[in-house]
């Protein structure tokens, strides 16, 4: 009995307390989420292919020599700039001058005989007509002075030939260019046109091809616009790294589309020519290249960082100015196109001037509300500027937050009437 009676006194203390308890606070509200804004911008834009290629040679030479013998002089040094016509290295001319003398001998002496036997065959052309000699004695001599001619020819082709095996003694280089390393050193013995005997390389470097791929399914977009600006297109050219060596590119024109398509790979080879006056690219060295194609009017570039997607496609956060520093995002569909160097996309689905969202994504969703501020979250002012004072950033944050709960207040829906009571009177009168 005393139990029971006591556990009725907790149960009415703890209701007297409980009514007397003070009524739970209300919820704090939520400030606007902080955002970094951007703008979608409008200019005039080219798209592009963006791939990777190779720099080669106009002319590239395998200096290797024509005559068989030892190297007796070297005159370049290796990585030498050499011009056309100097002489690159001596090969030992001894042998070819003794030849060129013998040559010289063997047409003096095809000369001679063919004067005796010309002198001959007309002492005997008279006695022939008047049959002191018979006409075939006669054609015999004509047929010796013949004989005689195409061996002094035979001489003097021998001479020549003898006389271009002494010239080739100086290696010479055929263009202008960069020497290549030593691939036979003095004093070694080379072989005529032999690849094991090549002496060296040279490249020319103040103009480069430029090789590279484009899918083969451009082709006829690719043709159609090089025919439309005269048989030629632009192409810029850089380093693959990215860091374009402090920024530095160079300008090329495609002036040649190969004959036909590469089916393993499904691409189609084209060919630029650079000009590389100061050396800012080398033979066989592998470039990024972005050839230029169809020029887009009023383009609308955003910056990459403001594209988002989901299972839809892609969209962006557009920010929508409602009041004071509050913006109200919008959830924008978007179609990508062409993403440039400076991390910009080509988009269709916004308009000049719309503000986006940068940075901030993870804090918004459609129809939320926003205020511009800093990657720190420091709001921006009225003059486009972030603030400074603790206490204004406080009222900005205020005002903010105060402009938001009127806002969501006024977008909640009204509240329905009680419809017991008249439930309860339609009762009443039935009965």
């Amino acid at each position: 009995m005393k139990k029971a009676e006591i556990l009725s006194a907790v149960l009415i203390a703890a209701a007297c307390l409980a009514g007397c308890a003070k009524k739970a606070e209300a919820p704090r509200p939520i400030p606007p989420a902080p955002v970094v804004l951007g703008e979608a911008v409008q200019k005039d834009v080219f798209k592009f292919i963006d791939t990777l290629g190779t720099a080669n040679s106009l002319q590239s030479v395998k200096i290797v020599p024509q005559v068989t013998g030892q190297v007796v002089k070297i005159n370049f040094k290796q990585g030498d700039y050499v011009k056309e016509g100097d002489i690159l290295a001596q090969i030992d001319k001894r042998p070819y001058s003794a030849q060129v003398l013998a040559a010289e001998a063997s047409v003096a002496k095809a000369k001679a005989q063919l004067e005796i036997d010309e002198l001959d065959a007309a002492r005997n052309k008279k006695l022939a007509e008047q049959n002191f000699v018979s006409k075939q004695a006669y054609d015999t001599l004509v047929a010796r002075v013949a004989a005689d001619k195409a061996v002094l020819k035979g001489a003097e082709a021998d001479l020549e030939m003898a006389k271009l095996n002494l010239d080739w003694c100086d290696v010479r280089a055929p263009i202008s260019g960069k020497a290549g390393f030593f691939n036979i050193d003095l004093g070694n013995i080379v072989n005529a046109n032999s690849p094991s005997s090549m002496i060296t390389t040279i490249e020319q470097t103040d103009k480069l091809y430029v090789d590279f791929f484009v899918p083969s399914a451009r082709q006829f977009e690719v043709q159609d616009l090089m025919k439309k600006r005269g048989g030629s297109l632009d192409l810029e050219v850089s380093y693959i790294a990215g860091e374009k060596l402090n920024g530095k590119t160079a300008k090329a024109k495609v002036l040649a589309v190969e004959n036909r398509a590469r089916y393993s790979s499904s691409t189609l080879a084209l060919r630029g020519v650079l000009d590389n006056k100061d050396s800012l690219f080398w033979p066989d060295q592998p470039v990024k290249v972005s050839l230029d194609m169809q020029e887009v009017k009023s383009a609308i570039l955003v910056n990459n960082a403001a594209i988002q997607v989901d299972k839809v496609g892609h969209f962006v956060y557009v920010a929508e100015h409602v009041e004071g520093g509050v913006y109200k995002v919008k959830k924008v569909a978007v179609k990508l196109g062409q993403l440039y160097p400076d991390g910009s996309y080509l988009v269709e689905g916004l308009k000049k001037g719309d503000k986006i969202i940068l940075y901030g994504q993870l804090r918004v969703a459609d129809g939320a509300l926003a205020y511009s501020a800093t990657e720190q979250g420091v709001p921006f002012g009225a003059d486009g500027k972030p603030i400074a004072d603790p206490q204004q950033i406080q009222k900005f944050i205020a005002d903010a937050t105060a402009i938001k709960a009127r806002l969501e207040a006024a977008a909640k829906p009204a509240p329905q009437p009680d419809a017991k009571p008249a439930a309860k009177s339609e009762n009443k009168s039935a009965k």
